[in-house]
């Protein structure tokens, strides 16, 4: 197989270029720790009632966590306290809205923690078994939920979000250009009631993932990522290379079966693609694809203010 016709050689060093690029964009932007710096990961006080025991969530547990496993309970509150290390945990009269919410735990765990009064959720689908029903039932929040790709989403007449002076955008659902669309529609936010607009968006929390689904079309921070000195060419490349980061997650099987199926990839002129990569270094060039395009948006929404 052929990859957008490049030799192993040059492959090489685009991945030297993507570790060089992060490495200035990190200086640059101050942020200088460690991805899997275990300090990240937070637990709120507010959260611990959501918490249990064990794979799944124990009885003791708050009854929405009960129904998955508890890796997500700790995923969810991690986002939570990061975004309020960052911005404060904001006043009951800040309007939360969930972009690419599936069923809705991240914002139901997310309202009911921090005692918020309006909860929005928008998705392009409509699911059973749905977390506003829970918050719902205690009638501390109100919630809409709102069917909607959010291509087509115009943030400035969602009433509940017109209507609040401190709206925070989150997400953790947000699959590869569906961050940029919701990085695009917390940018309008600003264009809500003139002067007013540099308080509305009160921050913004996503957890991003599956990069490699992100397109150049949907990619905000095009502008800041040519200015790298990387091609529209060699976006669509470190998208596909992000994959690299999970490759060492398999069962030994099928790391032996990944190893063959490399054995096939060539490049132009036939030689092993991957010969003199190993695989730490295809999981170390992933997690920099990764981080590239994600330094890329932070730069683009500093200069968005």
């Amino acid at each position: 197989r052929v990859v957008l016709g490049l030799s192993g050689e040059e492959l090489r060093s685009l991945v030297s270029r993507v570790h060089a690029s992060v490495a200035s964009l990190s200086a640059d932007l101050g942020f200088l720790e460690p991805e899997d710096d275990p300090s990240l990961l937070l637990r709120p006080e507010e959260c611990s009632p959501w918490f249990g025991l064990g794979e799944f969530s124990g009885e003791s547990a708050h009854q929405l966590a009960r129904k998955y496993k508890a890796r997500h309970v700790s995923q969810q509150a991690s986002i939570i306290g990061n975004t309020n290390a960052f911005a404060g945990k904001g006043d009951r009269d800040v309007c939360l809205l969930e972009l690419g919410a599936g069923k809705g735990y991240l914002g139901a765990m997310w309202v009911q923690s921090m005692a918020y009064k309006t909860l929005v959720l928008v998705d392009n689908q409509c699911f059973k078994f749905k977390a506003d029903r829970e918050v719902r039932k205690d009638n501390s929040s109100s919630v809409s939920r709102l069917e909607c790709d959010l291509k087509d989403l115009d943030v400035t007449g969602i009433e509940e979000v017109a209507a609040s002076d401190r709206c925070r955008v989150v997400g953790k659902h947000l699959c590869g250009g569906a961050t940029d669309l919701a990085l695009e529609i917390s940018a309008n936010l600003r264009s809500l009631r003139g002067k007013a607009a540099a308080r509305r968006l009160d921050c913004l929390g996503i957890a991003t993932c599956c990069h490699h689904r992100c397109t150049w079309r949907a990619f905000v921070a095009r502008e800041i990522f040519l200015s790298l000195g990387f091609s529209a060419q060699e976006f669509q490349l470190v998208s596909w290379m992000t994959g690299w980061a999970v490759c060492g997650h398999g069962n030994p099987k099928e790391a032996e079966a990944e190893a063959r199926a490399r054995e096939n990839d060539t490049d132009a002129a036939g030689h092993p693609l991957f010969g003199m990569m190993t695989r730490e270094e295809r999981m170390a060039a992933g997690r920099a694809c990764k981080r590239l395009l994600d330094l890329c948006r932070a730069r683009w929404l500093r200069e968005k203010g």
